[in-house]
């Protein structure tokens, strides 16, 4: 192996004192670097070898003979390193970074990192050198961005925390890199001073990714008492449906897969997030809340809320984020298309991946106010009971976005800890589509003063309702104002896979007086930051009426759907009313697509007695106009003799036909052949039309799996057999999805334990591997 090097023009003895002011004249300092994947340092251009590794004819040095003789400034004598060993297993162990698949090491600030470096000869007092952290195009010391070690001897000194010992003829480094360093994919490079100057070794230039540290008390993501899980958990649940039907969906965030590091490096990059910022939490989750859609900077996800996903990919076929972002990694373009969900799958990914502990979050009756105030506005028409096509404002089934713990400089401290970020495109902040990141505890209580987008996230979970009714002449008369419909339930997973409510982290019981009082102090903490707020009651009617619509647990996609709508006659006298009833598909936006059925029918209502109107919807009507990413919404309005309408409405969720999945053996063997079975058995009336077989699995497959198959008729099965090789041990998920082209859908997942390859039967003795320290240590995944 040849040496390469660069020789720097400078005085030896005043080589390590003067070296910063050299650095910071001649790195650009005026120059804003933006790229650090595909980066290298200019200054190291000075090729000595030619492309096919032949020797140089013009290089002093014998081409048999690996050892440097004649480098520019060298003398025989001089100290020279022969390799810079960045111990990918000791380091890895220590910094719980053995699941990234990088040949690169993988390490989080605040904790040591050792580096072995060997040398040609024994060090002594006088030599100097120097080991250097590069990260950009234009690194500079005086930006974060160049970090040099320097040692004399063995004493080192420096930015960052260093040390050094000699065993066995190699140079022992420790060096700990700072709780605020960027964050990012740094080039480490030795160098040593001789008579000339500082002899840069660019062909024993190695790499190093260094991340957030959710596990050091002094980095701003230090999680606290709160689990790793937030960090290290490869797949979850993301909570969808409605308030009435919760369905939990499993995504596979995948955050150690191939190129998920790499495609998180690139998206800063994309962003121009200055380099020197990426040691910043709050500016790189502001940056990505932006960048992981595409609305105005080609970001990550395009989003798309409408019918046609064709010739793309529908939202909801994706089953996690390996494949998406190593889609916009490859292609270097938006991948198409998501949802909320699919936009909070892959921001829990990025912020995972770059070390920072963070959780998928679902509110339920999620308020989108295009207004900025507290009011959701939404205008039926009083003929029809229909919204009207005049509504701008929304109540979503749910929306999904992402909580980041992070200790914050910008804010007091006492709103540390659980922070929304939302990078689903919504609203505009300071130019972007992004929202975030907003202190939980903060929003609690109403101070939506601190940044960022407290008050669209206040407004998410405390908007008031209010309905008007309009009339033929296009008249708005306010007939009823709910303040209680609004953030009725938020669900996250915790670290250990189970369900948590943590509505109460946002805002305080609304059942009882104290917590009541509560609320009405947040709300006027709010407005005194500039939410306007609904201060009207609208008065009750004497012929009010009370309408319920029951619905069951668990109905399918696919089978008849049957609820029960009871009105009761609250007021002491019969009442004669017009009941109308619509049944119409509905996006989880709340937006109405297609209305399905309609009847209408004169009633008697008795005073305290309820009417009963069973309502039945075959899955031969409203499969006709039912999207995969849609739902129905039945909606009652009964319009009283003086001309007054009561109306209620609630959304029926169609669950999704369950998958089976099977692998063989029950308990695969890290890198041995192994086979996972998707089956489905139609049991429906009417065939599948072409469906489409998605399976993923982190640790697992390499890549999303897909297939599109016959059509399987009724009483058929459709089989689908994935070959994989379990990339690493322990605990994985295999998620896998079957969507159709008439509309079904069916979904599944199985919990699979990998042995390790050392632990199989076939295997007398574990294998062992050298330490950088010397002797032998059992083998634990990853190569030095």
């Amino acid at each position: 192996m040849f040496l390469k090097s660069r020789t720097r023009a400078l005085n030896t003895s005043a080589l390590l004192s003067t070296d910063l002011s050299f650095r910071a004249m001649a790195r650009f300092t005026h120059r804003t670097d933006y790229n650090n994947l595909g980066s290298e340092d200019v200054d190291l251009d000075f090729e000595q070898y030619n492309d096919e590794g032949a020797a140089d004819p013009d290089d002093p040095r014998d081409p048999t003979n690996p050892t440097p003789r004649g480098l520019p400034g060298a003398v025989d004598g001089d100290l020279v390193p022969l390799e810079v060993d960045m111990c990918l297993s000791m380091n890895t162990e220590t910094h719980r970074t053995k699941q990234y698949p990088n040949d690169t090491l993988v390490v989080r600030r605040g904790t040591a990192v050792f580096i072995k470096v060997p040398l040609n000869r024994p060090i002594r007092a006088q030599d100097q050198f120097e080991l250097q952290f590069r990260i950009g195009q234009n690194p500079n010391d005086l930006r974060g961005t160049q970090i040099a070690i320097s040692f004399s001897g063995l004493n080192a000194s420096g930015p960052w925390k260093a040390s050094a010992t000699e065993q066995q003829g190699a140079l022992m480094v420790q060096v700990t890199p700072s709780v605020d360093a960027v964050v990012g994919l740094y080039r480490v490079l030795v160098g040593v001073a001789t008579r000339t100057g500082l002899n840069i070794y660019k062909n024993l230039r190695q790499h190093m990714y260094l991340l957030f540290n959710a596990f050091h008390p002094s980095d701003e993501a230090f999680l606290g008492a709160e689990p790793d899980g937030y960090v290290m958990n490869t797949d979850g649940t993301i909570f969808t449906g409605s308030i009435n039907s919760i369905h939990r969906m499993r995504w596979e965030y995948g955050q150690f897969d191939k190129d998920i590091l790499k495609a998180c490096i690139y998206i800063m990059d994309q962003s121009r997030l200055p380099i020197s910022h990426r040691g910043d939490a709050v500016k790189v989750i502001r940056m990505a809340s932006a960048m992981l859609n595409s609305q105005d900077d080609e970001g990550v996800v395009v989003g798309n809320w409408g019918k046609d996903f064709t010739p793309h990919t529908s939202p909801l076929s994706w089953t996690g984020s390996v494949k998406i972002l190593q889609t916009y990694l490859s292609t270097r373009r938006p991948v198409s298309y998501g949802q909320c969900w699919v936009f909070a799958g892959v921001m829990n990914t990025f912020l995972r991946c770059l070390g920072l502990g963070a959780r998928v979050v679902s509110n339920f009756q999620s308020a989108h106010d295009n207004d900025g105030d507290l009011k959701m506005t939404v205008i039926v028409d009083a003929n029809t009971g229909r919204t009207h096509e005049s509504t701008r404002d929304s109540i979503w089934n749910f929306h999904c976005w992402n909580e980041v713990f992070l200790r914050r400089s910008d804010i007091p401290p006492e709103y540390n800890g659980w922070q929304v970020v939302d990078c689903t495109p919504q609203e505009t902040s300071d130019g972007y589509y992004r929202c975030g990141p907003a202190s939980v505890k903060a929003i609690k209580i109403g101070k939506v003063c601190y940044p960022f987008d407290g008050r669209f996230v206040f407004a998410e979970v405390n908007s008031d309702f209010l309905t008007y009714m309009r009339d033929k002449y296009g008249n708005l008369t306010l007939s009823n104002i709910d303040k209680a419909l609004v953030g009725l339930l938020l669900l996250t997973e915790n670290a250990q896979g189970q369900t948590i409510n943590i509505t109460l982290d946002y805002k305080h019981d609304e059942y009882s007086p104290q917590g009541k009082l509560a609320n009405e102090n947040a709300l006027a903490t709010a407005e005194s930051f500039g939410c306007r707020r609904e201060h009207r009651d609208v008065p009750p009617s004497p012929e009010a009426v009370l309408i319920t619509i029951h619905q069951k647990e668990g109905y399918f996609r696919g089978l008849p759907v049957k609820v029960a709508v009871e009105i009761l006659n609250q007021s002491d006298v019969t009442v004669q009313a017009q009941v109308l009833v619509l049944v119409e598909t509905v996006f989880y936006t709340n937006i109405s697509s297609d209305l399905v059925d309609q009847r209408s029918e004169t009633v008697q209502l008795q005073p305290q007695q309820p009417h009963q109107i069973p309502l039945v919807v075959v899955p031969e009507v409203y499969m006709k106009s039912l999207l995969r990413e849609q739902n129905l919404k039945v909606v009652v309005s009964v319009r009283l003799p003086r001309g007054t309408m009561e109306r209620t409405e609630t959304v029926v969720v169609l669950r999704d036909l369950e998958l089976k999945l099977q692998v063989f053996p029950e308990a695969p063997v890290e890198g041995k052949s192994s086979k996972a079975i998707v089956s489905f058995l139609n049991t429906l009336n009417v065939p599948l039309r072409l469906p489409e077989v998605i399976v993923e699995g982190p640790g697992l497959l390499q890549s999303t799996w897909s297939k599109i198959y016959d059509d399987v008729a009724p009483g058929q099965a459709l089989r689908a057999e994935v070959d994989f090789k379990a990339l690493s041990p322990g605990s994985k998920r295999l998620s896998a999805r079957m969507l159709t082209q008439n509309g079904y859908v069916a979904s599944g997942s199985l919990v699979v334990m990998v042995t390790s390859a050392w632990a199989s039967p076939d295997l007398d003795y574990p294998p062992f591997r050298y330490s950088p320290f010397g002797g032998l240590f059992p083998h634990s995944g990853g190569g030095d």
